[in-house]
């Protein structure tokens, strides 16, 4: 991803305004992130909205016109814990009154983003990013330096020479030359060099033969075997690899070989849980008592969707649960405990409004994946999931993605309508998951598709507008997916019990365990 528009920020501003009364500006590090930025602006950021990574600066570039510079860090994503969505880059500098740090420079990509994933799923990212600023007075500016060598590649150093070669009085402190054209002597360097009498003599420097060779005179004395000549020990050594008949006798548990159905390929289901409750998982036996590492998704149930009779403009769906992946390593034998939540149960309105119901939350060893919000009968009640319901969308509602609200009151923060779309992939499988489920709409008459699976056809459900009878909108066919809202609007006697508005129920959580190295 490229961010090409860099903006400077108030606090970069203020920074600058004191550079150029001659204060040192000190860049301390450059971030990215994966917050979006709602309605808030690029230019009044202090800090990224949601940080992820942070990188320590290798070096500054500077061109001879001292004008223009850039800022050059290492992207590793060795030191990652976990993937994220990469949309936020900034450039961070100290104040030199105050010592406190900002944002100087910032860009936000918001929906063209990009899944950066940890490299213990083998996905391996070593990349120099490069950030170029305007700046003059480029002697008072320091940096936070990270220690890696600055390098350069062949693109870079052809792009340095041939601003080298354009740039209007590039040396401006030129060498002098004499009347025969020459440098004068007195502006070459003082050159060290080794005398002839220092040849061959202590402290000096050694001596070539004519055969362009050091004399043996001056090698050190050598002790060493005439048996054990280089083709000697290459003879031996090749004898010895070609021995297939395992003379050191060395055994299949010293080497921790595994069983001959281990093969060397990616990660692979080995246990999973998708209803809710509790147990104990207990790790397998799979590498002849060896322990190994796993990797485990933790997904919360979801919620289920609001119900109404002629209630409120909007009844939203229920919102998907969150999601957390990690890996361990695990003990044949171990026992772990593992709680899948219950996915948010239906509503059954008659004569009345109810709002959705939340989804449990779920857990493996501890570490939990909250459960997804119940859909609301208030449109500026902000959903909480990985995938959130919303009153109105702009594209659809894609499966593992997040809504994006068209319209919503200024007092409310849109970036919350969001949800978590980074929680929405299994890294272990390569493929999104999670989907909302769809709201109904009073004002425009209309229902609004849940977050489905185009393979599967497995996710949120639908919500369901009607005139009739009744309104009634499917369970989630997903786990961890929130069901579609129901709004009867029929203009009947408010008191005549044959109109109901009922929503799914939504899907429950999981935990999934994966293993590499198994057939």
């Amino acid at each position: 991803m490229a961010f090409t528009k860099l903006k400077l920020t108030t606090f970069g501003q203020a920074i600058e305004a004191k550079r150029h009364q001659g204060k040192g500006i000190k860049f301390t590090r450059v971030a990215i992130g994966d917050g979006l930025l709602g309605n808030g602006s690029m230019i009044n950021r202090t800090e990224l909205v949601s940080e992820r990574h942070s990188m320590k600066i290798d070096g500054i570039l500077t061109t001879d016109d001292g004008k223009q510079s850039v800022v050059v860090v290492t992207l590793d994503n060795s030191q990652f814990t976990e993937g994220f969505l990469y949309r936020e880059l900034g450039l961070l500098a100290q104040d030199p009154d105050t010592q406190e740090e900002g944002v100087f420079l910032y860009d936000n990509a918001g929906a063209e983003c990009e899944y950066l994933d940890t490299s213990d799923n083998g996905v391996v990212i070593y990349e120099r990013l490069k950030l170029q600023i305007r700046v003059e007075q480029t002697e008072n500016i320091t940096f936070e330096a990270s220690g890696n060598p600055l390098y350069l590649s062949a693109e870079d150093v052809e792009a340095m020479i041939q601003q080298h070669n354009t740039a209007k009085d590039a040396h401006p402190n030129k060498a002098d030359l004499g009347k025969d054209g020459k440098i004068l002597l007195e502006q070459i360097p003082k050159l060290n060099y080794i005398t002839t009498d220092e040849k061959g003599k202590p402290d000096g420097v050694a001596t070539l033969g004519p055969d362009g060779k050091v004399p043996v005179s001056e090698l050190p004395k050598l002790d060493y075997d005439p048996a054990g000549s280089a083709a000697a020990v290459q003879k031996a050594l090749t004898a010895h690899t070609g021995n297939k008949n395992n003379p050191h006798a060395v055994t299949a548990e010293q080497v921790g070989a595994a069983s001959t159905n281990i093969v060397n390929t990616g990660w692979k289901l080995l246990w999973s849980k998708t209803t809710a409750g509790a147990e104990d998982w207990v790790a397998p036996d799979l590498f002849g008592g060896k322990s190994y590492k796993i990797g485990v998704l933790v997904i919360g149930g979801g919620g289920s969707g609001a119900a109404a009779t002629r209630g409120p403009g909007y009844v939203m769906g229920g919102s998907s649960g969150r999601a957390t992946y990690f890996t361990m390593t695990i003990s044949p034998g171990s026992s772990v405990p593992v709680v899948v939540g219950k996915g948010g149960d239906s509503n059954h309105a008659v004569n009345k409004q109810l709002s959705g119901n939340r989804g449990g939350a779920s857990s493996f060893n501890g570490i939990t994946a909250d459960g997804g919000s119940g859909g609301a009968l208030n449109e500026k009640t902000v959903p909480y999931g990985a995938q959130c319901a919303t009153y109105y969308i702009r594209s659809g509602n894609p499966f593992g993605g997040a809504l994006n609200p068209n319209y919503m009151e200024t007092s409310i923060n849109s970036s919350a309508y969001v949800g978590h779309p980074n929680e929405c992939f299994n890294p272990f499988e390569g493929k999104k998951i999670l989907g909302a489920g769809g709201t109904a709409n009073i004002l425009s008459q209309f229902a609004i598709k849940g977050g489905i699976d185009p393979i599967t056809k497995l996710g949120g459900s639908n919500g369901v507008y009607s005139e009739g009878f009744a309104a009634v909108s499917e369970d989630a066919s997903g786990v961890g997916c929130g069901s579609g809202g129901a709004l009867n609007n029929a203009s009947a006697s408010a008191n005549d019990s044959r109109y109901s508005a009922t929503s799914g129920k939504a899907g429950d959580g999981a935990v999934y365990i994966y293993v590499q190295g198994v057939a």
